[in-house]
């Protein structure tokens, strides 16, 4: 433990994942700071001739406000990787995050983790040897839940939030979405996200949690048949390609089970009507397409074989 002078000490680039106190907040700890003293030390590891803070960094701003020259300091030696997981655990465990900051803080912390494990594979030289250094996959969650002391299960549900495109992550730390809710919509593609959130805007946070798992079953059904449909049209459009006479029994049936597709009515998907009408649009433009193609195709055959049979 060390007394350093304030102007020594240095943000550390992982705390742009928290945001600062506000100004009362901080106005409120400098005046706690200012009647009890220091009560937690800053912890903080050297760099070059400054020390980069690990934990206290509002600490060190208040202590600033006060016009403190200097501050009680527990200089520690960590590198990089260790110091960036102690900065995020200290965070989580002592602050009130939204629940944003802390997905994003888990997902960081999981790719420290993963760097570590990463290094010390690489360095790894006996590949015989009888202990060996456990694999993380599947048990980053084990280790980050470790660190900053939540369940795993919690841990994997808020780090899904990190798949949310920016218009949902932002009504979730407006507190607008809940958690469990917009898990959910996690799942789905980006670009259904974005479609929802055009149709909706922040009227998507007024659906319930077992609202949103149907609508998120309802887009991925969707979202198959569109797949299916065009793996079949893909199909169908390299056999007419091929324009072999052979091959039209093979193309009537791939041309009835894209129109078996077509005509199958999804289910009614109320809160984006939108979207399914243009995903409808889609297929029958589809279809309208492949068909013209083939008629084509055939009429070509046809004139042919008429035209051989004057020979």
């Amino acid at each position: 433990m060390a007394k350093i002078p304030v102007a020594l000490l240095v943000e550390h680039p992982e705390n742009k994942l928290f945001h600062n106190l506000s100004d009362e907040e901080l106005q409120e700890l400098a005046k706690d700071m200012q009647e009890n003293g220091l009560i937690h030390a800053v912890v903080a590891r050297t760099a070059g001739e400054q020390y980069q803070i690990i934990s206290g960094h509002q600490r060190v701003r208040a202590a600033k406000l006060l016009g403190w020259t200097d501050i009680e300091t527990d200089v520690l030696d960590v590198d990089d990787n260790k110091a960036a997981r102690m900065l995020i655990s200290a965070n989580v465990k002592t602050r009130t995050l939204s629940p944003m900051e802390l997905a994003k803080a888990i997902r960081r912390e999981k790719e420290l983790i993963e760097q570590t494990y990463g290094n010390r594979e690489r360095k790894r030289t006996d590949l015989t040897a009888a202990h060996h250094e456990p694999q993380l996959e599947g048990r980053w969650s084990e280790q980050v839940s470790q660190e900053i002391g939540k369940s795993e299960q919690h841990i994997r549900r808020l780090d899904k939030l990190n798949e949310l495109i920016p218009e949902l992550q932002q009504l979730v730390d407006q507190g607008k979405l809940g958690t469990t809710a917009a898990e959910q919509l996690a799942y789905l593609e980006p670009e259904t996200q974005q479609a929802l959130f055009a149709s909706l805007g922040e009227e998507i946070s007024l659906r319930t949690v077992a609202q949103t798992k149907e609508l998120r079953k309802r887009l991925e059904e969707a979202q198959a048949k569109d797949r299916q449909t065009e793996e079949l049209q893909q199909e169908l459009a390299r056999l007419q390609q091929m324009g072999r006479l052979e091959d039209k029994q093979q193309i009537a049936r791939l041309q009835s089970e894209i129109q078996r597709l077509q005509n199958q009515p999804p289910e009614q998907i109320e809160v984006v009507p939108e979207a399914v009408k243009n995903e409808l649009a889609v297929w029958k433009k589809r279809v309208s397409e492949v068909e013209q193609e083939k008629r084509e195709k055939e009429d070509a055959l046809r004139k042919k074989e008429e035209e051989l049979a004057f020979f």
